[in-house]
């Protein structure tokens, strides 16, 4: 198993995803160590969650920058880099046409063919007011792609805001 975790923004990616991701490892270690009683079950349970959160660490990736810069990088054997996952999280990556596009593509590329339950879910509003953006912009834009099927999972509407969905995205069987 790998986590790759991108946003377009450094910043956005390294102050607030990895920091939080640091303080939730760390703060699970501070918790076993202020519960400690000088057991040493305790000490081996903690050991073992040191181990467990090294081995994630190992397989968590960060990047950032332009999600389809990734898939133009390519190894020394000229493979991308970026290998197909079986589940792909976006949220608010359809905010233009063109955004909602790349989004598209970028799924169709990334989706693993080879898992019949890869998914990927689309957070999104609706509609973003005056860049042409959305979940509807999405679901025409993924027309493109016949091998793609999108279903509405979720509808968030409070009846004061821009409506948000969840869209769920799979590979048609053949």
């Amino acid at each position: 198993m790998s986590l790759v975790l991108t946003d377009y923004n450094h910043s956005v990616l390294y102050n607030a995803v990895v920091s939080n991701l640091v303080l939730n490892g760390v703060q699970a270690l501070l918790y076993h160590k202020n519960n400690d009683n000088d057991n040493t079950t305790e000490d081996a349970a903690q050991q073992q969650q040191v181990q467990a959160c090294q081995q994630i660490a190992s397989q968590v990736q960060c990047a950032h920058g332009d999600w389809l810069g990734l898939l133009e990088q390519k190894d020394n054997n000229n493979d991308s880099i970026v290998e197909p996952f079986d589940v792909i999280l976006a949220a608010e990556t359809c905010y233009t046409w063109r955004a909602a596009q790349e989004t598209c593509r970028l799924v169709a590329q990334l989706l693993n063919p080879k898992s019949p339950s890869s998914v990927a879910l689309i957070a999104t509003k609706r509609y973003y007011f005056g860049v042409g953006g959305g979940s509807e912009a999405f679901l025409q834009a993924l027309q493109e792609y016949p091998q793609l099927q999108a279903t509405t999972v979720q509808v968030v509407d409070n009846g004061r805001q821009n409506i948000r969905e969840i869209l769920q995205v799979t590979r048609r069987s053949n």
